[in-house]
């Protein structure tokens, strides 16, 4: 061996070690590694592809170390490429339990600025669904994960900036296929590739698969390491609990509930020249279905139809098929099925631009009401009638509904939760708020955590005030980050804007 194979040698020996003391750091066992590299054997077929992958432009993959890993008896996957003694992007990758109606991708966002840098950090895409990528852009655990997504990897005096961070696909037997593509997370000898990161995406993301599962589908971007990781055994058990609220991007039809009647007998004192049922224009429908109806709804029957536009083109609309609300207001297109909306949480006055409504797996959201908020308002309601919910819906802005106790003992702390998970059913939503409530200012600051994430999994109508009021033990706690992210989601899901903006200001002024 060379001095040149034998300093490539020990470079690559010291990257190994690196992850290795990261994977351990993070809770994660290794059970197997192995390196392959140009001149090896076994470097043919599908291994012999890889090694031909060109990543970040010229520099080329002539090894790759890989790791089988398992964490709480799941097993996953990373591959460390190298070209000659340089480290390179590598790429976990896992079998998650449930299913995706799409594949989708997270990319790098934003407009590069030579004074400015990045001015946004990253987007979801799946071309194909695109009520996937908005529903992964809405999750806030999804959210946080995809935030502190790293995107460049230095290599020598240049970097590599990553395509895209983060990849899902349904494999099309009620699992779903993950891969990160891993950016570098610190280290100074060696490079840190997001052993905690990863587990923390696949934790978010198992509460949000589908139990149905998905048909068989393909990444958007083909990973280089797909082909030889995906040959590993799949698991017989998902990660970690999840600690989110479970939901679907898309959620179960109901045919079991006259919505159309329900939408007739609703629009029926509004009906005119910019509210439809039954018979919409032809000019009107055809712009409807060539700029409001998404892909995947193309061909469904219109059966009634809100113009939110002010001169009657219906480019922008409301509009109701036999199973799905779609709102389209500018480049905004949001698809909802019937049965998901829950609850309608008002409109702020008769002039009011939008209309709040709650929605299984999403939570608060936000329905255009164009010049008229009335037949919006009315429509709203009566879906959420029809699926047994009421017409209005409280949201607390507040953290206490009655008077809170305060020096909570751990074990005081450890009934209060011990109660709101006996009264899953039947307890009350304002004697849970009042329970989580007093852990928080009783001191209990990680119950409280505990106590609002499982209020949110019973109610997911709340998760605007769950959100916020995690967000304020997590100041209290000192993780500021933490809490900036959770006042960001808390005003995505009905938390007062203003508050919350408040809240985000102070938390980043203990960053500085």
């Amino acid at each position: 061996m060379g001095l040149i194979d034998r300093g490539i040698g020990k470079a690559r020996s010291r990257q190994k070690e690196g992850l290795l003391q990261e994977a351990a750091a993070a809770g994660i066992n290794v059970v197997g590694f192995e390196e392959i590299s140009n001149d090896a054997k076994a470097a043919d077929g599908a291994v012999g592809g890889i090694l031909k992958a060109f990543v970040g432009g010229a520099l080329s993959v002539d090894c790759i170390q890989v790791m089988r890993l398992q964490t709480g008896g799941w097993p996953h996957v990373f591959v460390q490429p190298y070209s000659g003694v340089a480290a390179l992007p590598g790429e976990h990758h896992g079998i998650l339990h449930g299913g995706v109606a799409a594949p989708a991708v997270l990319r790098r966002a934003g407009l590069k600025s030579a004074f400015a840098g990045l001015l946004s950090s990253c987007k979801w895409e799946s071309p194909n669904h695109p009520g996937v990528a908005q529903y992964l852009t809405g999750a806030p655990a999804i959210a946080a994960v995809a935030n502190a997504t790293k995107w460049e990897w230095p290599a020598g005096l240049s970097k590599v900036e990553l395509d895209w961070g983060i990849q899902l696909r349904g494999v099309g037997d009620g699992t779903t296929h993950v891969t990160l593509h891993s950016g570098r997370y610190g280290g100074i000898a060696t490079y840190q590739v997001g052993f905690a990161h990863w587990l923390a995406l696949c934790q978010a993301l198992t509460a949000c698969l589908d139990p149905a599962g998905s048909t068989a589908q393909q990444f958007i971007v083909p990973p280089s390491f797909h082909d030889y990781v995906y040959s590993t055994p799949q698991p017989e058990a998902p990660p970690v609990p999840p600690t989110g609220t479970p939901a679907t991007a898309a959620t179960a039809v109901r045919t079991d509930i006259d919505y159309i009647a329900a939408v007739r007998d609703a629009l029926a004192p509004h009906l005119g020249k910019k509210v439809w049922f039954g018979t919409v224009p032809p000019k009107q429908l055809r712009n409807i279905n060539t700029h409001a109806i998404p892909l995947e709804l193309q061909g469904s029957h219109v059966v009634a139809g809100i113009d939110l536009t002010t001169f009657g083109s219906a480019k922008d609309a409301i509009v109701i098929t036999p199973t799905h609300l779609i709102a389209k207001e500018f480049d905004d297109v949001l698809t909802l099925a019937l049965s998901s909306i829950r609850a309608v949480t008002g409109a702020q006055g008769l002039t009011s631009s939008k209309v709040g409504i709650v929605v299984d797996g999403m939570g608060q959201q936000t329905i255009p009401v164009g010049v008229d908020v009335e037949p919006v308002l009315a429509l709203l309601s009566a879906i959420a009638a029809a699926n047994g919910d009421g017409g209005e819906a409280q949201i607390h802005a507040s953290a206490f509904v009655g008077e809170a106790a305060r020096d909570v003992s751990p074990e005081q702390a450890a009934q209060l939760i011990q109660q709101m998970q006996s009264s899953a059913a039947a307890g009350s939503v304002e004697a849970k708020v009042n329970a989580a409530a007093q852990l928080l200012v009783g001191g209990q600051y990680q119950s409280s955590i505990d106590a609002y994430n499982l209020l949110c999994q019973q109610h997911p109508e709340q998760a605007g005030t769950c959100y916020s009021q995690i967000g304020v033990a997590l100041f209290v706690l000192n993780r500021y980050p933490e809490a900036i992210q959770y006042y960001q989601a808390a005003k995505q899901y009905g938390a007062d804007p203003t508050m919350m903006d408040e809240n985000i200001a102070e938390a980043q002024g203990c960053l500085r």
